[in-house]
């Protein structure tokens, strides 16, 4: 089989746009990781707009969503660029791409929005959810916390669930009358 035809059904399974799959390592008892990379493209200084020039790639190992119920790991070979403009104050940077993963966040974006669907809306503990995706309760949590500030709907649907949860409490809180909520 044509290795790009093997590509292209990797990314289809990952689900993500412009990126292209280096490796697959999976070993028995571990996370399954699948290595990726941007589309190559020119990338332009954001202060100056002169094509910048690859600097060095760093390794970032993302949680993601469990894949047949073995956790997983998307891991991102970032870029960094570098102005070739001596005048140019902006130095070097990191490529950058949201519909991955938020700055600074250890998991996917589409993780980050299962593990708030599944937290807020399935009141599962973060603690399961944690263990489902092979990670310490940190990470999910920190996850859980960002996803709604990136999603005005899960916003909404985080909300939902904690006044449902709210107006549950008050009903339970009158014992065995049946008064009206507070």
């Amino acid at each position: 089989m044509n290795p790009e035809t093997i590509c292209n059904r990797y990314v289809s399974l990952v689900g993500l746009r412009d990126v292209v799959i280096l490796d697959v390592e999976g070993v028995p008892g571990a996370a399954l990781r699948v290595h990726v990379e941007l589309t190559p493209s020119a990338q332009g200084c954001p202060k100056c707009g002169v094509i910048a020039h690859v600097k060095d790639r760093r390794r970032v190992a993302l949680v993601d969503l469990s894949m047949a119920g073995c956790p997983m790991r998307l891991v991102w070979l970032k870029r960094r660029f570098r102005c070739p403009e001596p005048s140019c104050p902006t130095g070097s940077w990191t490529e950058d791409e949201p519909l991955i993963a938020s700055k600074r966040l250890m998991m996917t974006d589409r993780a980050g929005c299962w593990i708030t669907e599944q937290v807020c809306r399935c009141a599962r503990s973060v603690r399961e959810v944690a263990r489902e995706l092979g990670c310490d309760w940190h990470t999910v949590n920190d996850g859980r916390r960002e996803a709604p500030k990136r999603s005005v709907r899960l916003e909404r649907l985080e909300w939902r669930w904690r006044r449902e949860v709210l107006i549950t409490s008050l009903s339970r809180s009158s014992g065995d009358r049946t008064g009206p909520l507070l």
